[in-house]
């Protein structure tokens, strides 16, 4: 039989089934590098989160640690221990950035901004000294809290009744930290001051 008259079909692809492959191709391409991309996102996110998350951890436990190492002053000093719902200042053996454990001046304060609510700590003996940022949380959630020797919390140090030590034996800072929204740290000095001559004079 004779095939003369018909065209003979010569080895490969036809323009229609390169340009098929070619489509899926890059389809495929555009599937795996959108997947790659959010790949990298989550673990980008996962790290900045874990990060987030130790450092949080770190600033909680100076937090605790200034608190814990407050220092008793006479009640005419200015570096005695006065607290507020909303800040407290007094002396402390541990200010962060002082790490020779000499005893330091410090402010901590509650501020709000934009549904969020930030702990700021200023240190040293400067009123005017720049206030850095500590630990920052959603919501208006946030005081601190006084616990006097019988156990019962108050607003403010000292109470404004009542004869009680200089020191709290707990100071308390309510946040909207999770998983542990309240921080607390036990005071660890205890007693009176020295009294100073200043208020003998006005016994």
């Amino acid at each position: 039989m004779s095939h003369a008259g018909r065209p003979l079909r010569q080895g490969g692809f036809t323009l229609m089934e390169m340009l098929v492959t070619l489509v899926i191709v890059a389809l495929a391409t555009g599937l795996v590098g959108q997947a790659l991309f959010q790949a990298t996102r989550l673990e980008q996110r996962m790290a900045h989160a874990s990060t987030a998350g130790a450092q949080q951890t770190l600033q909680r436990v100076w937090l605790r640690r200034l608190l814990e190492g407050v220092l008793p002053k006479s009640r005419l000093s200015p570096d005695r221990l006065l607290g507020e719902r909303d800040r407290v200042q007094g002396t402390s053996t541990t200010v962060p950035a002082f790490p020779d454990d000499t005893a330091q001046r410090f402010m901590l304060r509650l501020t709000r901004d934009d549904g969020a609510t930030q702990l700021r700590l200023r240190r040293g003996a400067d009123d005017e000294g720049r206030e850095e940022l500590l630990l920052t949380w959603r919501g208006e959630r946030g005081a601190f809290h006084y616990m006097d020797a019988q156990g019962q919390w108050h607003d403010r140090w000292p109470p404004p009744s009542g004869k009680v030590p200089a020191l709290p034996t707990a100071i308390a800072l309510e946040t909207g930290l999770q998983p542990v929204p309240v921080l607390v740290a036990g005071v660890l000095a205890q007693g009176e001051p020295p009294v100073l001559r200043r208020e003998l004079e006005q016994l």
